[in-house]
This record gives structure tokens, sequence and C-alpha cells, in this order.
């Protein structure tokens, strides 16, 4: 269900609806992803749509896969089609009502064709030119190889578990204000006199930054993090680079008109 909050004009006929609506509408019945109903408002002009979908399960908590793309269906539907954000999906106006209230929704029927969410999710970005993400699959040739690899990203999210922890603890104690290793306001990581962990001192630099941009309650942006890390990298690399060039790959987009 998606609730179109763009008025059009009285009467209740699909010439009614705006302008931009009934184009959107033939945009979507010419790729076959047109709603099964459509209900106008005989007042205003403003009108819902009904897609028919295979059933949506969730578990006990109202959660799972098919809730999330079911959201994520009916966002981008009600994204392109001017939709109210503030509806609320769990009441809508019924195809099937037979009274004589003056203001009762007109229902016109289209089809009788059910969606597969993801069909219908892709279809409409496709028609939209939004890319579709496709989520890798994996595939491990035995099934000790698949345990090795949970282990191993087990044991990395440990890490970055206790990096963050320290992080947080050295930032609340203002232990980095003390740090002898502390140039330009990075705390440079050794690996042996002379020669600085470059990657470990930038990647926890930029960690600390976004602790602190968090704790300002300012946004953790890419450009911040990105500017952070390679700050932190070029630091390292001009006080222990131990006669290595820098490797410090380019991570950030070509200049818009360069």
């Amino acid at each position: 269900m998606v609730d179109i909050d763009l008025p059009g004009d009285a009467g209740g006929h699909p010439v009614s609806l705006n302008n931009q609506v009934k184009e959107k509408f033939s945009q979507l019945i010419a790729h076959y992803l047109g709603p099964a109903w459509v209900g106008i408002n005989p007042v205003n002009g403003k009108c819902q749509a009904i897609w028919l979908i295979d059933p949506v399960y969730a578990d006990a908590s109202g959660q799972s896969r098919a809730m999330t793309l079911l959201a994520a269906a009916t966002h981008d539907l009600g994204q392109w089609l001017g939709h109210d954000s503030h509806f609320s999906h769990r009441f809508s106006r019924s195809p099937f009502y037979t009274g004589d209230s003056p203001t009762a929704y007109r229902w016109y029927r289209q089809h009788h064709r059910v969606y597969r969410l993801a069909n219908l999710l892709s279809g409409v970005r496709a028609m939209t030119g939004q890319e579709s993400y496709a989520k890798p699959r994996q595939q491990f040739s035995s099934g000790r190889e698949l345990i090795m690899a949970v282990k191993a990203r087990r044991e990395e999210a440990e890490r970055f578990k206790a990096l963050s922890k320290d992080v947080e603890a050295e930032l609340a104690g203002h232990l980095d204000q003390y740090d002898p290793e502390l140039i330009q306001g990075v705390r440079v990581l050794w690996i042996r006199e002379g020669r600085a962990a470059r990657d470990e001192t930038a990647f926890r630099h930029a960690l600390k930054t976004g602790h602190r941009l968090r704790q300002a309650g300012q946004r953790m942006t890419d450009a911040a993090i990105i500017d952070a890390y390679e700050h932190a990298y070029t630091v390292a690399q001009e006080v222990g680079a131990d006669g290595r060039k820098a490797e410090l790959p380019p991570m950030k987009g070509p200049t818009p008109g360069k």
C-alpha cells in the first residue's frame, strides 16, 4: 500500500489524478509494475495504490528479511510516487467498501497479478535508474574452509572490539594529551625503533576521530574519517618510514570537473 499525497482535482475519476502521478502510473504499467488497485479521493484527487504480493512473514519480534524487503519496496515506490511518509501502513481504505459516504474513495481494479517482493523492488529500481544491491555470495570449497573463514571473521571482530574499547578508554581519560608518541596530534605506533606501523597508526587515529565526532554530536562523514586516516599515515611515514615508500592508496574519488 502506498498513500500518494499529491493533490489532483475533485471527482474521483482517473482523469482527476495529479498529472505527475498519472505519468508515473503510466510508466509503471508500461513496465508491468502497476498497482492492482487504485483508489481516488473524490474531494481532492489524492489516491492510494495497492500491489498484491506474496505473503510476508516475520518472527515474534515482528522482524525478518522479508519485512526489511517490504519496507524497502514500500519506501522506493512511495518516494518515487510522492507518498505520505507518515502513513502508518496499518490501516488503509478498503476497495470493497459498499457504503454511501460521499467522501469514500472510488476504486479501480487494474489486474490481479501477485508480485514477488524482490522482483517488484528490482523492477522499480531498474525503471527509476537506481542500482539494485546484490549481496555477494562467497563460495567455500569445503566445510573446513567455511569454519576457518567464520573463525577468522570472529577473531577480526574481537580485535576491532578490543581496539574500540581501548580508544574509548583513552579518550575518556584524556590520556592522549600526555602521550609522548603524540606527533601533530597523532599517536604513532611503532614496529621497532625507527619503523612506524603506518596502517595501524592511521586506522587507530581515524577510529579516534570517529569517536570524537560522535561524542560531540557531529556527523561521522566519510571525508572526515578519510582525512584523519591520511593525515595519520602521512605523519607516520614522515617520522618512521625506515626507507619505505608511502603505500597509501587514493581513497577519494575525483573532484567533479577535474
